[in-house]
């Protein structure tokens, strides 16, 4: 006979086990050359585990996820109670719900959340989930040209990057003047993803699209009138360099400085980040910084190595890809009337750390060690 504390009692034969589904004690009792003995031995039953796991856990953009739900020991025999998803925020999210009997399923998931999966095994109730996290896909608009002298065909192209699974459509293409109304022969409809006008009044297109749960919106500028031909080369370094910016020709100009800083200091100077001279592009607010930097610095003169710089004159002299002095916002700077320590260094950041509004760049010392300029943007 043998005993155990499993919830069984009953006879046992040496080459047949009694079948064990939880922890507990076993007692055996026996006669050996006519003594009864008995021997107790303790059992630990290690719960079976259920895991989720995602592929991709991570999308961008509506797309297929495959869910895989695994019993540890594979020996064992189970299936699937129910599979659930819960989305982040709101409903939906999943093209169509697994099934209890879909070990692995594959879905297409546009909302991030959570898939959980139950099952029954033995006397074990185990649930695991697993979170996919979904990012909006990257909607563009662009327009080619971007800056006409007169009125012509400009083609606007609308694009989502990566492409969903099941395709997309606009919603909607939207055009709006600097100025006044019109400005565009025919408005471009829904079903164009590239559409092709005449534009004949500086302005914006917009496009709209709806993937998923997410409404995505971008649009391009087109300017129309006098601008000048170097200005046109300068706008074009930018969608070459894929610069975070898309100046219009407004935005130059071949002339300016203010009281302590001369236009050919702020447009490139000798670091010859800018070959265009004499057009740039300088902000209001890197020369109220500059001068307000002055003003606290109280030293003499500041000497500025780099100031605008076109994204070809940026990329020549090693500026980084989106770098403000393509943007007309930041400059280089030196003291000329003392020597360049690391002492006079922070005399200079202090006073542009103390202008209004404060620096978006202040960088240190250390920043730059072959030169040691200092760098500041506003």
């Amino acid at each position: 006979m043998y005993r155990h504390e499993l919830g069984h009692r009953g006879p046992w034969h040496p080459s047949v086990p009694p079948s064990v589904h939880a922890s507990g004690t076993l007692t055996v009792f026996g006669t050996v050359n006519g003594v009864k003995t008995q021997n107790v031995l303790a059992i630990t039953v290690t719960p079976p585990t259920l895991t989720v796991t995602a592929a991709p856990a991570s999308v961008q953009g509506p797309d297929s996820v495959t869910f895989t739900a695994a019993a540890t020991p594979a020996s064992i025999t189970w299936n699937l109670s129910s599979w659930s998803w819960t989305p982040d925020s709101g409903f939906g999210g999943i093209s169509t719900y697994c099934n209890w009997n879909e070990k692995a399923c594959k879905r297409l998931i546009s909302r991030s959340g959570w898939h959980k999966a139950s099952a029954t095994i033995g006397e074990y109730a185990l649930v695991d989930s697993v979170h996919v996290t979904v990012t909006p896909p990257v909607f563009k608009v662009t327009a080619s040209p971007t800056n006409i002298p007169s009125a012509q065909s400009v083609t606007f192209t609308a694009t989502v990057t990566p492409s969903p699974p099941n395709g997309w459509n606009l919603s909607t293409w939207t055009w709006r003047p600097d100025t006044g109304t019109g400005g565009i022969d025919n408005y471009c409809s829904w079903t164009e993803k590239t559409c092709a006008r005449t534009i004949s009044k500086s302005g914006w297109m917009k496009g709209t699209t709806i993937i998923g749960q997410y409404t995505l919106n971008d649009s391009a500028h087109v300017s129309v009138g006098t601008c000048d031909a170097t200005v046109l080369t300068m706008i074009g370094e930018y969608e070459t360099f894929q610069v975070n910016l898309h100046p219009t020709c407004p935005d130059f100009t071949n002339t300016g400085g203010t009281a302590h800083f001369s236009w050919s200091a702020l447009n490139g100077n000798w670091a010859q980040g800018n070959p265009h001279n004499p057009w740039g592009m300088v902000r209001a607010a890197l020369t109220t910084g500059l001068e307000a930097t002055r003003t606290n610095y109280n030293r003499g003169e500041i000497r500025l190595s780099s100031g605008y710089r076109c994204p070809h004159g940026n990329d020549s002299v090693g500026g980084a890809t989106n770098s403000f002095h393509m943007h007309g916002r930041a400059g280089d700077m030196y003291s000329v009337d003392h020597p360049w320590t690391e002492d006079e260094f922070n005399l200079l950041k202090a006073a542009a750390d103390e202008t209004s509004p404060a620096p978006i760049e202040s960088f240190n010392w250390d920043t730059y060690p072959n030169d040691r300029h200092y760098h500041a943007a506003w």
